[in-house]
């Protein structure tokens, strides 16, 4: 239990500062990657470019509703958890149980996110946790899976701006 704690805050960290505008993680390793078409990763919602009231009309009211130290609000649903700046989606982590737009979900082998997304990814370590990531350069998304003992622990999609 406490290391999937451990992942769920080491993603939400992630999470927050790599979309906030005062990063403190550096997404620049995923610049020179190809561009993967990541446009079936929506989150459970009908689009992307978002607010708290939009998804709240589209999904009903929340399980848990927060702030966070980025002055943002975090919303959790039963499939997703939603992160928002100034009242605009800026991500979303994956629930167990709830599966990626190509069908990864947590639990799964490391081995499947390649065979769904391709070899144009990024790979880098976080506490002994492998972070493997695809981007989308037209989207502006980066979609980042963490492994733990070979296995998908944490997903979460990054809105950021990176077709920029």
């Amino acid at each position: 239990m406490k290391k999937i704690v451990l992942i769920v805050v080491i993603g939400m960290v992630l999470l927050l500062s790599a979309c906030s505008g005062d990063k403190m993680i550096s997404l620049d390793h995923y610049n020179d990657l190809e561009s993967t078409d990541l446009s079936m990763e929506k989150g459970g919602l009908s689009k992307l470019d978002i607010t708290e009231a939009e998804v709240k009309e589209q999904k009903g009211e929340s399980k848990v509703t927060g702030t966070n130290n980025r002055e943002g609000t975090v919303v959790e649903y039963d499939d997703y958890q939603y992160t928002f700046v100034e009242d605009k989606l800026i991500g979303f982590t994956f629930k167990e149980g709830t599966m990626t737009g190509q069908g990864v979900k947590i639990g799964d082998p490391e081995s499947r996110i390649a065979e769904l997304y391709g070899n144009s990814f990024a790979q880098s370590k976080l506490e002994g946790t492998v972070v493997i990531g695809y981007r989308d350069k037209q989207l502006g998304m980066i979609l980042e899976f963490f492994i733990t003992d070979g296995k998908v622990s944490f997903i979460s999609g990054l809105l950021n701006g990176t077709n920029k």
